[in-house]
């Protein structure tokens, strides 16, 4: 009865190091990652599962020669799961004294993902800002434009109408328009 609870008890710790162990392991054979990355992966996920599995042989070794009662193998068992939460708790204290030490990392070592997403949705809001001036800008230099073609076809006053100087398309194009052919042409801007 004692040994069935000693090995459920540090079965369902340890077996969150073997999983995250192997799942590192299984990340390093991905293509995607660095060289660099892919070898932290694996040396990583390697460490992990080796330690994770030698704690387990360990203690049941150690609990074989010594425990004489459940409540021997129970007290054990809970040793051993703090022994293993050990680093854990000094990531915490870690975190207590200066955040800045362990930035980018949650509990578990890992990098965090919301940082990354939180990123991702402030680039997204300030590429979004930056579409509406584009746009903005877009519109206004369409306005001045228009303008400038405006004030081109208004260069030729009805007081040189008569004026051969200027070209005669340049009369035809200016003739009847004067100031409020330019106020039209301003609207339609």
């Amino acid at each position: 009865e004692g040994w069935a609870v000693f090995i459920f008890v540090v079965a369902v710790h340890l077996l969150k190091d073997i999983i995250n162990g192997s799942k590192m392991i299984s990340l390093a054979t991905k293509d995607g990652h660095s060289v660099h990355e892919r070898l932290r992966f694996f040396f990583g996920g390697l460490f992990l599962t080796l330690v994770t599995l030698f704690t387990l042989f360990a203690s049941t070794i150690y609990n074989h020669a010594i425990a004489t009662s459940n409540t021997e193998l129970i007290i054990n068992a809970v040793v051993i799961i703090f022994i293993t939460d050990t680093d854990e708790y000094l990531f915490k204290i870690m975190m207590v004294i200066n955040e800045d030490w362990a930035k980018g990392t949650n509990s578990s070592g890992r990098e965090q993902e919301g940082s990354s997403e939180n990123e991702s949705s402030e680039l997204r809001t300030k590429l979004e800002g930056v579409e509406k001036e584009v746009k903005d800008l877009k519109t206004k230099l369409e306005q001045a434009l228009c303008k400038l073609q405006a004030m081109e076809e208004q260069s030729a006053k009805p007081q040189d109408w008569g004026n051969e100087n200027i070209p005669w398309e340049r009369r035809g194009r200016s003739r009847g328009k004067g100031a409020d052919g330019l106020d039209l042409i301003l609207k339609r801007c």
